[in-house]
């Protein structure tokens, strides 16, 4: 297994070579080359990350190794608390954990890794928008609808936002590099990524 399954104890790629396994997580480059795409740099960034699950946690940690100064938040504390601690254990890298009512708009970033906002329930909001409708970049894992409130909501403000849907395309481009020695260039990803059909905010429709 590689550097980043041992890290996130998460493998979504397993290629067999003459009778061996090999495990990769491609869903990090995923990440990582969707902020790229998006000339985001994370270097000396503030960032918060919304969500103490499998994928904020990966966003925290990369976002940390990349240099951003890494704040999280989410309605667990305690799993807050967890990452904060295995980052700190693990990578010996500090990440700072604030409650909800804490959060302002003083951040370079925001990345939500939380289901709020996900077809059937597209109305919901990780955070009230008012507490971040001044940050210049907003990115949301979710990809269904295509542009999920808190992404239209961003944009309305004049903002930067980008949903999950080509970083769900990417890692799925990186992983055909591992089973069949493919690589796809970011504008072949973006192809994909436009004849993907997902509806828009689209209440009561799927």
């Amino acid at each position: 297994i590689d550097d980043k399954v041992k890290l996130y104890n998460s493998c979504n790629t397993v290629v067999n070579k003459n009778g061996k396994y090999y495990g990769y997580n491609t869903d990090v480059y995923g990440f990582l080359n969707s902020l790229k795409r998006c000339n985001v740099d994370l270097k000396n960034k503030k960032v918060l990350v919304l969500g103490s699950g499998g994928v904020s946690r990966m966003m925290a940690f990369e976002c940390a190794i990349n240099g951003s100064n890494v704040f999280i938040t989410s309605r667990n504390y305690k799993k807050c608390c967890n990452i904060r601690d295995e980052s700190a254990q693990r990578l010996g890298i500090n990440i700072n954990v604030v409650s909800q009512h804490e959060v302002n708009n003083n951040f370079d970033i925001v990345l939500n890794g939380t289901p709020c906002g996900m077809y059937p329930n597209e109305l919901n909001l990780p955070i009230p928008f008012c507490k971040i409708n001044k940050v210049p970049f907003i990115f949301d894992t979710i990809y269904n609808p295509k542009e999920t409130l808190l992404t239209v909501l961003a944009k309305y403000c004049g903002h930067k936002a980008e949903n999950g849907l080509f970083m769900l395309v990417e890692q799925g481009a990186v992983a055909q590099k591992h089973f069949c020695g493919l690589e796809y260039s970011f504008e072949e990803v973006e192809k994909v990524t436009e004849k993907i059909e997902v509806n828009p905010i689209n209440i009561n429709k799927n």
